[in-house]
């Protein structure tokens, strides 16, 4: 490569990262305000973070485990964004998701061999969270449905749903056990 394109190459790598490097300051500024308007040290606090958060192999898994939703959702809306659509339903997409991973990761045998296991239920959870997507979509395309309207609808038929299989609609009591044990864990999963 020439120089030139050497150059070139280091422009358009600044030019992105530029962006992130400005919200990474902001974020941090503001952190520190909000820290120190709570009369804390900002220095300490991310002492803390670091030592605490950030400085144990729980505390990483725990980020990662609690994130990589949060960034699944954000692509899928981006991806929907960039179609020009609003996907303001991937909140209900990832909660159907994560109910029928646990249903059927419950379900599966423990002689299930692992990387067999974690296939399958990332297919069934790829396919339930499209699956829930597919209304929405089905009325934009051939009704001109708006797409925020039925995705805010489904929303509120994810949380009745939910609701009822909390109750007692979810089957057979065993399974029902079942997934008030997941849904426990899960939320006792984030104390240490």
């Amino acid at each position: 490569m020439s120089a030139r394109g050497r150059v070139a190459t280091l422009e358009a790598a600044s030019g992105r990262a530029l962006p992130v490097l400005v919200a990474l300051l902001g974020t941090y500024i503001v952190f520190c305000l909000v820290v120190f308007f709570y009369g804390e040290s900002p220095r300490a606090m991310v002492g803390e973070l670091l030592a605490g958060t950030w400085g144990t192999g729980y505390g990483a898994g725990q980020v990662l485990f609690k994130a990589t939703p949060l960034l699944f959702a954000g692509a899928a809306v981006d991806l929907g964004l960039r179609a020009g659509l609003f996907n303001v339903g991937a909140e209900g997409q990832i909660a159907v998701a994560s109910l029928t991973v646990a249903a059927l990761g419950a379900r599966l045998s423990p002689a299930t061999p692992r990387p067999l296991a974690v296939l399958l239920l990332v297919c069934a959870a790829v396919l339930a969270g499209a699956a829930w997507a597919a209304p929405p979509a089905l009325l934009k395309a051939r009704a001109g449905v708006h797409e925020v309207l039925t995705t805010v609808v489904m929303g509120t038929i994810q949380v009745a749903a939910f609701e009822a299989a909390r109750s007692g609609g979810a089957g057979r009591p065993g399974v029902r056990a079942g997934l008030m044990r997941l849904l426990a864990a899960s939320h006792s999963q984030g104390e240490p």
